[in-house]
């Protein structure tokens, strides 16, 4: 699923780009889910990883060139679209993670292709290598669902119904997918909280279909974790 942030003060600005961005997604059937911003304060304060973000430049307090400076020292490798008025600003504006700048009224045809750029590029380096049977296979962590461990196996389970089976232990997918909003469920399941369809009791119901049980153990984090994923998922303005 792919994560996007819009962040940009004026409200009309930011619905109207919205939309843009929502009709472009769809109409190449991708799987997203796109949060907005009404400050630069309000994005930093949220540690949801995005994929990518639409940034106006010219913001009250925190400015857009701010967030781009903070989400750098992070070492943040979100990638970022400045949206602006000013043609003067993009000079000061450029860095390693920017893909390039739209000016306003925002056009639908610079927009997708941006945006394509965007996707492209976070796919390149958001892989992972999965050796199953005798092969190794690279895999987006964005189309990860969950991962199951069966006995010495462990299942890596996608969005799109695939499964692979790796010897690899549970342990090594939690501490190499923990940064990318996955969680600890139970002894035998990690599971990316972006894939949640609903929580039922100590049950997770994935977007597939499939109810998971949560462990007693885990329970704690897991809803601490979810709930405040939860929260970022809204939008703040």
């Amino acid at each position: 699923m792919i994560q996007i942030a819009i962040c940009e003060d004026e409200m009309n600005a930011r619905t109207e780009l919205r939309t843009l961005v929502e009709e472009c997604l769809e109409n190449n059937r991708y799987s997203y889910r796109i949060y907005e911003f009404g400050k630069g304060e309000a994005l930093l304060g949220v540690e949801t990883h995005f994929h990518g973000i639409f940034l106006d430049i010219e913001m009250d307090g925190v400015s857009g060139l701010d967030v781009k400076e903070a989400l750098e020292e992070k070492g943040s490798n979100t990638f970022i679209v400045f949206v602006t008025n000013h043609e003067e600003w993009m000079q000061e504006a450029f860095g390693e993670n920017v893909l390039g700048f739209l000016k306003k009224p925002v056009r639908r045809q610079v927009l997708e292709k941006l945006l394509e750029k965007m996707i492209r590029r976070y796919r390149v380096c958001q892989k992972m290598t999965v050796k199953s049977e005798g092969k190794e296979r690279e895999v987006e962590i964005w189309e990860i669902l969950y991962i199951s461990a069966e006995h010495v196996y462990v299942n890596i389970h996608l969005g799109n119904g695939r499964k692979y089976i790796t010897r690899d232990t549970l342990h090594i997918w939690e501490e190499r997918l923990g940064s990318y909003g996955f969680c600890r469920i139970h002894k035998s399941y990690l599971i990316n909280l972006g894939g949640i369809s609903e929580v039922v009791r100590r049950n997770v119901v994935m977007q597939d279909g499939t109810r998971l049980a949560v462990g007693r153990k885990f329970e704690t984090d897991f809803l601490e974790k979810y709930h405040r994923y939860r929260e970022d998922m809204a939008s703040y303005v």
